[in-house]
């Protein structure tokens, strides 16, 4: 995982403009475990509709990807 703060997000929330200083988290994983770590994410997230997407992965190094896939086996 890698925290990045400082990331100052603006968006339309009930009717008004909002404006939020955030921490954006990007979390690797193997895509079968996508549902799993959205659905945790869900309940401890403080925000009621929390910005929880997957994004492909199409390429990389592969021995960073064999760690990845290693690193995120269920234990």
């Amino acid at each position: 995982m890698n925290a990045l703060p400082g990331v100052v997000s603006r968006y339309w929330w009930k009717g008004a403009l909002a404006r939020d200083e955030e921490t954006l988290l990007l979390i690797k994983t193997e895509a079968a475990r996508v549902p799993e770590v959205i659905a945790a994410l869900k309940d401890l997230h403080p925000y009621e509709v929390p910005e929880l997407l997957s994004l492909p992965v199409d390429a990389g190094a592969e021995p960073y990807l064999a760690w990845v896939r290693d690193e995120t086996l269920p234990r």
